[in-house]
């Protein structure tokens, strides 16, 4: 489906799942879809599953945006919780459309769990509460964290509103994104089709040959590398190291949950330099859970980060509890961030590098390199650590899905 007539079918009154290969244009679309309506006096809420892709739509993480955050159970404490909070009561009132992107690493669970809080807050039984819903994204990009491999259940289009919502299908085909002669785009194409020639296979392999040049940012498949990758990057820089130490209260066992559920760091260990992705969503302060920067300098004794867009941001502590039932167990206070020289593929998803160096040889999941090669913009910034079978290899099941997306899409 081209562009325009994409946009003919946003301007519908219909709800709305924009699909289609990476760099094919669909957050151009969504952001042009949404200067059109800026005169119309529509409330329109800009969410994006990660908050990578936030910060690039200028939005906030659907998880904050719903008020359910981290909560992976809406059980009646959580949910009398966020229906008590008449900042999130107002936004599911007012909205007029909901737009949601890279939902393809959201499950069904959550989404059902929006679907039940906006049909409690607007007393309306329609499908998100009568929400005109725009559902933004990929499947062949990596599934939620917490999916079940085996059944697939947990998959978005597995949900109970995925099929109340009776989404028309904007499947977009042409990539906007890959230059260097369309390569990575060629690579990308027989990936999905599951046949991979022997001219794409000849060029991941003179990617795996090239001389890696420095300071480029790296993607790897664990956790464990890209803190290995960070630590020397950030021992190597001659400025003076800053350490910030977590202020912590309350229960040492709950403190320990807390860390490990927060990704927190106790000892933060900074200097002129180091490259920094933020961790949570304050976009009053200019940043997302996600967004990139570097340290040009400590003012106050606190890190003045210039963005990737070239603004500068002074960021401040920032707390987390943990609760039950009103009463808080825990409570630890640090500065977002964590280092960011090396990033895991899934952290790197809804990204777009000039350059980067991708360890695949340890993929584990089907879509792993499928995600990876799609966020370089060309076979020239590509440069492969290693490549394993798995790298290019996707999920049946999403072969299937798309097959009947291609067929149900709007002409």
């Amino acid at each position: 489906m081209t562009q325009s007539n994409a946009f003919k079918v946003l301007m519908s009154s219909n709800n709305v799942f924009v699909t289609g290969i990476p760099g094919s244009g669909k957050s151009y679309l969504i952001k042009r879809y949404i200067n059109f309506l800026k005169n119309d006096n529509l409330k329109i809420a800009l969410t994006a599953s990660t908050g990578i892709v936030a910060s690039h739509l200028g939005g906030v993480t659907i998880h904050s945006w719903s008020g359910m955050g981290t909560i992976k159970e809406l059980d009646d404490i959580n949910f009398n919780k966020i229906i008590s909070n008449k900042l999130i009561q107002e936004r599911f009132q007012t909205v007029d459309i909901l737009i949601i992107d890279e939902i393809s690493m959201l499950d069904n669970r959550f989404l059902d769990n929006l679907n039940k809080l906006a049909k409690y807050f607007r007393s309306n039984n329609l499908p998100m509460g009568g929400i005109k819903t725009i559902l933004v994204g990929d499947f062949y990009q990596l599934p939620p964290v917490n999916i079940d491999n085996d059944s697939g259940s947990g998959f978005a289009f597995n949900s109970i509103i995925w099929r109340e919502l009776d989404l028309v299908v904007c499947y977009l085909t042409q990539s906007f994104r890959h230059t260097g002669g369309d390569f990575i785009n060629q690579i990308l194409r027989e990936i999905r089709e599951r046949k991979i020639s022997s001219s794409s296979l000849d060029l991941l392999h003179y990617c795996l040959n090239k001389n890696t040049p420095k300071n480029i940012t790296k993607l790897y498949p664990y956790n464990y590398d890209v803190e290995n990758e960070n630590m020397a990057q950030n021992n190597r820089l001659n400025t003076k190291e800053i350490t910030f130490r977590a202020q912590k209260s309350g229960s040492k066992r709950y403190q320990s949950e807390l860390f490990k559920n927060s990704g927190v760091k106790e000892y933060l260990k900074l200097k002129i330099g180091s490259k920094v992705m933020f961790t949570v969503n304050r976009p009053k302060d200019g940043f997302l859970n996600g967004t990139l920067g570097e340290i040009v300098d400590f003012v106050d004794g606190l890190p003045l980060i210039r963005l990737l867009g070239g603004k500068y941001v002074r960021v401040n502590y920032n707390s987390w509890t943990l609760e039950i039932n009103g009463q808080i167990l825990a409570k630890i206070a640090q500065l977002p961030l964590k280092l960011s020289w090396a990033i895991t593929i899934h952290k790197s998803q809804g990204t777009s590098l000039d350059h980067a160096e991708i360890d695949l040889g340890r993929s584990f999941a089907p879509g792993m390199g499928y995600v990876a090669l799609s966020r370089v913009r060309s076979i020239d910034g590509l440069y492969l650590k290693s490549l394993n079978k798995m790298a290019l290899i996707l999920d049946n099941r999403i072969s299937l899905m798309d097959q009947k997306w291609r067929q149900l899409k709007s002409h």
